[in-house]
């Protein structure tokens, strides 16, 4: 708010009586008119957090049969902490689906926290593996607005920040694949695979050349099935361009409590696409199923994914 005085001044006297007597005193009245001007500051930009991690050291304890890592974001500034990521289990290259927004400005020294955690189980408390702090504005200027912050030998924390100057969307999706390949046969041929799978947004920034996977979302593992069907799930801040947003839909085989997952095979696609392919005929719609395939290898189809909804949403 901004005031503006248009001063207008009076003089004059003014008498006061006292014991039956006047006496006289001079006075200045001076008035002010202000006119209020509303001076409304920009929004400032809005921003998408990403985290992972590479080699993140773990510790599997006698009571643990699996280990989990996940990460806590605080403002330095307010002393808030923003939010906490899903924890993700059995790997030490853990790619966080959990988004982070942010609203800030290059004007402004906004610094950040950030603190992994090794999950230690229900009832007890997880251990803090490593803790980094990073600048807003530093990240936005870096590279492919991304920072890498090395806090090992080979360990690492990746951040990376997406400004969010479009609108964004919202999209129920339900999907399920077909003859899945089995990688997982066993000693006998009698094990089946544990498919479960991840979707991941394709960036490019063309000023330094390079490609990212913004991963969306992870669906739930089925167990020892070669026709999986999932969940539906709800995929928020969505680019809204449907006909140039490219998705890769990954299909892994979990492989347990100790190892990584194995790759099955997967495809890329759009999201006006993925409208395109929604089954026609039930959900074991081969005419409208999507091949997955594997290193770019199309000669063999490692299975089929079924699209049985694909819509916009408010």
């Amino acid at each position: 708010m901004r005031g503006v005085p248009n001063a207008k001044r009076y003089a004059g006297t003014l008498w006061c009586k006292h014991k039956s007597k006047r006496y006289p005193f001079s006075f200045q009245l001076i008035l002010f008119k202000y006119y209020f001007v509303n001076v409304s500051l920009p929004d400032m930009p809005r921003y998408q957090l990403l985290v992972r991690c590479e080699n993140v050291p773990v510790v599997t304890r006698f009571w643990q049969s699996s280990y989990g890592t996940y990460v806590t974001l605080t403002d330095k500034t307010t002393q808030t902490t923003l939010g906490q990521t899903e924890i993700v289990s059995n790997t030490q290259h853990p790619e966080y689906v959990t988004t982070f927004f942010l609203e800030t400005d290059s004007s402004v020294y906004h610094p950040l926290q950030l603190v992994v955690y090794q999950d230690a189980g229900i009832g007890r408390d997880a251990t803090a593996i490593w803790q980094a702090q990073i600048e807003a504005t530093e990240v936005v200027q870096s590279p492919g607005h991304e920072q890498i912050l090395e806090l090992s030998k080979t360990g690492k924390i990746i951040v990376r920040m997406i400004e969010m100057t479009s609108a964004t969307t919202n999209w129920h999706f339900h999907l399920r694949a077909l003859d899945v390949q089995n990688v997982e046969p066993g000693w006998f041929g009698l094990g089946r695979s544990d498919p479960f799978f991840e979707m991941a947004q394709k960036s490019v920034d063309p000023a330094v050349g390079w490609v990212r996977w913004h991963l969306l979302y992870r669906s739930e593992i089925i167990y020892n099935h070669l026709n999986p069907y999932w969940e539906p799930f709800l995929l928020q801040h969505v680019t809204a361009d449907p006909i140039h947003t490219i998705v890769r839909i990954r299909v892994y085989d979990d492989n347990g409590k100790h190892h990584a997952p194995k790759l099955i095979g997967e495809c890329e696609t759009t999201l006006d696409q993925l409208k395109q392919q929604l089954s026609q005929r039930g959900n074991a719609d081969r005419e409208k199923a999507m091949p997955l395939y594997r290193d770019g290898k199309t000669e063999k189809t490692r299975g089929w994914l079924v699209v049985l909804q694909a819509n916009q949403v408010k």
